[in-house]
């Protein structure tokens, strides 16, 4: 599927390859890791090795062509965790 972007900041990117890991596997044998509980369909993969294909005219860092590795979790920026650098704890994450 294409995805026409107009965001001045925003690159497009196509995923080449996706790993599969150890939290991946839990979540397709046992739909929970902890608190957290697969109420929908889920889409097992989140290490994502890609290709920029567009980038908006605000970025300045990135090509089209540059190989990316994507970052799956959109922390909070707000909470203790993530105010000290260590937004892979947020409390809130969300994943892509």
């Amino acid at each position: 599927m294409l995805c026409h972007f107009s965001v001045q900041h925003d690159a497009r990117v196509r995923i080449k390859a996706v790993g599969i890991c150890g939290s991946d596997l839990h979540y397709l044998r046992e739909m929970r890791i902890a608190h957290f509980v697969v109420k929908e369909p889920m889409v097992i993969g989140h290490e994502c090795a890609s290709v920029i294909e567009a980038v908006g005219a605000g970025v300045k860092h990135l090509a089209a062509g540059d190989r990316v590795a994507l970052e799956p979790g959109i922390s909070c920026w707000r909470c203790r965790h993530c105010r000290g650098g260590r937004y892979n704890l947020c409390d809130d994450i969300k994943f892509f």
